[in-house]
């Protein structure tokens, strides 16, 4: 294909001297000039530099007619130099052009060409750039992939090229959800963990879909449905024998400032002799007024502490202690007795439980609508609220047991959030105050399912240690990497660790022979892995596996994110071969 002539053809016939013919002493040669008129903004065209002074060059087009142009900044060329170049500007009496690539004129940019003239598609800028995509990422330079990446690029106006064709190549659905979540993953912000942060904080600023004239009672009912939500097991009898109790607290309470008042005391109390309530001995309730008042507040103080320590010891909480105070300190401010929030905290083994007994004691209180709100918007009993719901969306590694697991974990985090979603609206709210905060989630869990249709990759999120971390894990299944290695299998596992950051281990097994090659940022880290080593070892070795390991630092050029790197690897060969694996493994 002659390009040149192709470009030229539309105004060859304006071809002119321009009248310029100049005979001089030197008998100079005739040059005939461009009508660079036609030359449009994104055509193409391919000719050799006779000159170059500062940005103006001299071209020799196929023709041999010559054109004047201005060479874009930053760009070094020499005399000589056969370049394609297309048109940045044309302003009738000055063109700005650049080269088309990077090299010179190439086998590839035959290629290109012949592959733009076999598709009946004229030599634009766009055109060789789509071609170009196509043939980076191994995909056929048809008329049906251009045409389809062509239509696309004007669908979704500004997404990059290469962002459509590494889509189709992996034959994912081009949608702008699938488009910004390709993009974070290129970003490095595509952390599943960081994602349900989000909705997390969303759930627990439920409050702000409601109106502010809700009733109160209806607002901590509500609170108790969403707390089901992200519950294991809930266990009815614990939260029915909590309300029992409180109410029985909260009675001998009021006894208990009845008789140091004066006032008189009934025979029983929900079951409670009146003999147990009252001062023992023969002091009266008038000389031991003050003194039983100070008694009984340091006791209960000391009591409620005592619950709170056996609480954050015995129980598997997330919460830390800074959390835990802020909830204290809110019921007090709600109206809630020490002897109610002791009660909370004895009845309580975890922090769902938690939340529900706290709810239950605002129930009994029964406090005013705005005390209601003011309690369920304050920092206290919003980060319980998200700490369980992180929870609920990440995996212990204690259970992680089959692959299955983590598929549960995904349709458990759509069915939840659609839950508290219906919840809000069935009970007065507006679920729309929610979508931005469970959009990036979905999407990505989505996102996700459509890549596990062509490769086997999964993100983990793991509850360490009271700390969310995300694990990524990617298993090799390259076609011919499968053929030279039939009994063995490669993955690569990425996570984002707080103290080691991040960290990825591909793991190669073969029979059962494991070789782990840990890539980590530093030094500091390079030793901390290599010491405990040993732990790791003896671990497979239970298991039956032999290890043999490297441990590296990675290399400034590296990425941060190798699992990444092999899921947008425009080279890669898919297969759609399922493995089983053992997660904790």
């Amino acid at each position: 294909m002659q390009i040149g002539q192709r470009l030229i053809t539309g105004y060859d016939t304006r071809l002119q001297n321009a009248g310029q013919i100049e005979q001089t002493n030197q008998a100079e040669s005739v040059r005939s000039s461009a009508d660079i008129s036609g030359l449009k903004e994104g055509a193409v065209f391919r000719g050799e530099i006779l000159d170059i002074v500062g940005e103006k060059v001299t071209i020799s087009l196929e023709n041999e007619a010559k054109l004047m142009a201005r060479l874009q900044s930053g760009v070094e060329l020499g005399v000589g130099d056969q370049l394609l170049f297309s048109v940045k500007e044309n302003t009738d009496s000055q063109i700005l052009i650049k080269p088309m690539f990077d090299s010179l004129y190439s086998a590839q940019t035959q290629v290109l060409e012949k592959a733009l003239d076999a598709a009946g598609l004229s030599p634009t800028e766009k055109n060789f750039t789509v071609a170009k995509e196509l043939m980076d990422a191994g995909l056929p330079v048809d008329k049906t992939n251009m045409v389809k990446i062509l239509s696309q690029s004007m669908k979704f106006e500004g997404t990059s090229l290469q962002t459509l064709v590494s889509l189709h190549k992996m034959d994912i659905s081009i949608t702008q959800e699938n488009i910004t979540q390709y993009e974070r993953y290129q970003g490095m912000q595509h952390q599943l963990t960081g994602d349900i942060a989000d909705a997390a904080k969303g759930i627990a600023d439920f409050v702000k879909a409601f109106p502010s004239d809700i009733d109160g009672q209806k607002l901590i009912q509500t609170a108790k449905e969403i707390v089901d939500f992200f519950t294991e097991n809930n266990n009815v009898s614990m939260v029915e024998h909590a309300d029992s109790e409180l109410v029985n607290n909260a009675q001998t309470e009021e006894v208990t400032a009845n008789a140091m008042n004066g006032k008189e005391v009934p025979d029983t109390v929900a079951g409670t002799q009146k003999e147990d309530v009252l001062l023992s001995g023969n002091t009266t309730v008038a000389d031991s007024q003050t003194v039983g008042q100070e008694e009984n507040i340091r006791s209960q103080g000391a009591v409620l502490q005592q619950s709170i320590d056996t609480y954050t010891k015995e129980t598997d909480t997330g919460l830390t202690g800074k959390v835990v105070s802020q909830l204290v300190d809110n019921m007090r401010q709600a109206g809630i007795s020490e002897v109610n929030i002791t009660s909370v905290f004895q009845k309580s083994d975890s922090d769902s439980a938690l939340l529900q007994n706290t709810l239950q004691a605002m129930q009994n209180a029964s406090v005013s609508d705005e005390a209601v709100r003011q309690f369920l918007q304050q920092d206290g009993f919003r980060n319980v609220l998200s700490e369980v719901v992180k929870r609920a969306f990440s995996l212990n590694p204690k259970q992680m047991k089959e692959p299955k697991e983590i598929d549960e974990l995904y349709e458990s985090i759509l069915k939840h959030t659609k839950s508290f979603e219906d919840a809000v609206a069935s009970n007065g709210g507006n679920p729309k105050e929610f979508q931005q905060n469970f959009q990036n989630m979905r999407q990505n869990l989505q996102f996700m399912n459509e890549l596990n249709q062509q490769m086997i990759y999964a993100q983990m999120p793991v509850k360490l240690s009271n700390k969310q971390a995300n694990s990524e894990l990617f298993v090799y299944a390259d076609k011919r990497k499968l053929q030279q290695k039939k009994n063995g299998i490669s993955v690569m596992l990425h996570l984002d660790m707080d103290h080691l950051g991040a960290t990825d281990v591909k793991v190669t097994l073969t029979g059962s022979n494991v070789h782990a090659r840990f890539y980590l940022n530093d030094q500091d880290s390079v030793d901390i892995v290599t010491e405990n080593m040993n732990q790791l070892a003896k671990q497979l070795a239970d298991r039956g596996f032999s290890l043999t390991n490297e441990v590296v630092k990675r290399q400034p050029q590296e990425s941060i994110n190798k699992v990444v790197d092999e899921i947008i690897d425009e080279n890669a060969e898919r297969s759609i071969k399922r493995y089983t694996f053992d997660a904790r493994t």
